[in-house]
């Protein structure tokens, strides 16, 4: 029925593929000119009663949710013909394509891979939503070298999915639902996967693979030995036993990768996963056909023999050859490829000193001070901003900035207004310099970076749009808000507090984000730093004391610390 029904609104540019949910197609949004993505959800989908109720719920909220690493979900739309799930249309290729073409990726290359997704799945799982069919299929590598996590919420939940099974926890296996527990299993196979060249589970008959996921014991042995203990939580059987969120994965993720390969790892995996990217989309692909199955797949509670011997003697030896296929070629390949732990586990020298447990900042001075001496020594970073407030009054932005301690920062990115239907929901590139801002609108425009705009003129509302996430976004307003507040709570890497509005107010980098609250706003926030004490995420969270509909969240992630970039004006 997909075949013949097409979403009103859209014309159809290409066919993109076809999966386990469906038809995919890239599209072009005939209001507002943007290219998009079409997935016509398989029959078999959207005739499921319990799907429809499920996943209509998941898009509201996922509508709502932007974050830089997944696929920014548009709308859901449904007819009497067929059902559809209409994204944002991403320029790159298929983790997927990626690994069947280049084989391994490294070990930093892989960690880039697995951090950025447990920062998605971290955002998903705060909205109370589970990925719940995560593979290399849905994870799509821009020319940047940056993740996506597409397909969120796409299943039954059934287990129907063939090319799933390599990545599936054990206890969907026995009829549980997706959740967060099983998405960190899924990638955390995955991160095996970028590891080794293979799933954690090398069979291909499902029966085997059921019963591998429930019983076998990953073969670790086969893998670095610092990012042993990652895989050994992410793989844990039973769900309890693996770590209690993506963020505390994540957490350890950082502090494992810091301390074996430097603090420079991200920007060098990043650098090598831009280069697999780039060769992967040079390359001509056929998909592998997913598994077949010899024999029914188990039933649930079925199937609790242990047989690891033969099995785990076959994984152990096929991961071998793998590894060592993937060490002959990384002698002639670069950075990712030669990246080795620094000896006993000492880190690399590196310009910013990786802080023991016991050295952390504990009062709100030292860690401003700290986190702002950690960006200044890097410089650059890219970003992703989103801010939330009532009567459909948003922003969105994402880019890079420059910053140093003594001003404020040099910004280019691409800014728009997230509510779809919303006039300035066009993506626009502005250039932000000192207090003047260039925006590309009808030709290139220098306005003043003003706090606020009428929205009659729209280069000049997109002007503000822009001042407005670059401030918010600015290392500058972490500061501010750290310093303004009387204690920070520490849980793992992420701070909590309140922030005094009058000083933020007074704030000269900042002062005109908060300027428009009135007295009485109270302001809360939380900044999660890596192991370097680099920024990774910022939400501020400001509610009016005319109460919870006032509300306004401020999001931002940061990633790429350290890369080159020369901001100039056009």
């Amino acid at each position: 029925m997909t075949d013949i029904w097409a979403v009103p609104g859209f014309t159809h540019v290409r066919e993109l593929g076809a999966g386990h949910s469906g038809r995919v197609v890239q599209a072009m949004d005939d209001l507002t000119r943007t290219p998009v993505v079409v997935k016509y959800l398989d029959e078999r989908l959207w005739r499921d009663e319990r799907f429809q109720d499920r996943f209509r719920a998941d898009a509201r909220v996922l509508a709502r949710l932007e974050d830089p690493g997944l696929v920014q979900f548009y709308e859901y739309v449904e007819s009497p013909q067929g059902a559809a799930v209409i994204t944002e249309f991403v320029e790159g290729v298929s983790l997927a394509r990626l690994l069947d073409t280049q084989g391994p990726t490294g070990p930093l290359a892989a960690l880039v891979i697995f951090g950025g997704s447990l920062m998605a799945l971290e955002a998903l799982h705060e909205a109370r939503v589970a990925h719940g069919a995560y593979s290399p299929a849905n994870v799509l590598i821009d020319g940047s070298g940056t993740g996506k996590l597409a397909d969120v919420a796409v299943t039954t939940g059934d287990g129907s999915d063939a090319r799933g099974a390599s990545y599936r926890a054990p206890e969907l296996w026995d009829g549980a639902l997706p959740g967060p527990a099983a998405d960190l299993y899924a990638a955390t196979a995955v991160f095996v996967e970028c590891l080794t060249g293979l799933p954690p589970f090398a069979t291909k008959n499902l029966s085997s693979l059921a019963k591998a996921h429930r019983n076998e014991q990953v073969p670790v042995q086969a893998l670095p030995e610092p990012l042993r203990a990652l895989v050994s939580a992410g793989l844990a059987k039973h769900p309890g036993d693996r770590p209690s969120s993506a963020a505390s994965l994540l957490t350890a993720l950082d502090e494992a990768a810091t301390a074996a390969y430097g603090a420079t790892w991200e920007a060098q995996g990043r650098h090598r996963l831009a280069e697999l990217a780039a060769a992967t989309a040079a390359t001509p692909y056929a998909p592998k056909p997913p598994p077949r199955d010899n024999g029914p797949v188990a039933s649930p509670r079925a199937g609790r023999r242990r047989r690891r011997g033969p099995l785990l003697a076959t994984v152990a030896l096929a991961l071998a050859v793998i590894l060592a296929i993937a060490a002959f070629v990384g002698l002639r390949a670069r950075s990712d490829d030669t990246a080795a732990p620094a000896a006993n586990g000492t880190p690399a020298p590196t310009a910013t000193p990786t802080p023991t447990a016991t050295g952390l900042p504990q009062t709100p001075a030292a860690l401003a001070d700290a986190i702002g001496n950690a960006a200044a020594g890097r410089g650059a970073a890219n970003f992703a901003h989103r801010r939330d407030a009532c009567c459909g009054n948003a922003t969105a932005a994402r880019g890079v900035f420059s910053f140093t301690l003594a001003g404020p920062m040099a910004s280019d990115m691409t800014v728009w207004s997230p509510v779809r239907r919303d006039p300035y929901a066009r993506r626009v590139r502005a250039v932000l310099i000192d207090e003047t801002t260039y925006v590309a609108f009808r030709g290139w425009r220098e306005v003043p970076a003003v706090p606020r705009a009428g929205r009659a003129d729209a280069t000049r509302v997109y002007a503000s749009m822009a001042a407005q996430a670059r401030w918010g976004a600015s290392v500058h307003n972490i500061l501010a808000l750290v310093r303004s507040s009387p204690e920070i709570r520490r849980s793992g890497s992420t701070y909590t507090g309140t922030a005094a509005l009058a000083d933020l107010v007074r704030d000269g980098t900042v002062g005109r984000l908060y300027a428009p609250f009135g007295a009485g706003a109270r302001v809360a926030f939380s900044v999660r730093v890596g192991a370097d004490l680099l920024p990774r995420s910022l939400q501020v969270t400001v509610t009016p004391r005319s109460g919870a509909r006032a509300r306004q969240v401020f999001r931002t992630n940061y990633s790429g610390w350290g890369r080159s970039v020369s901001i100039k004006a056009p």
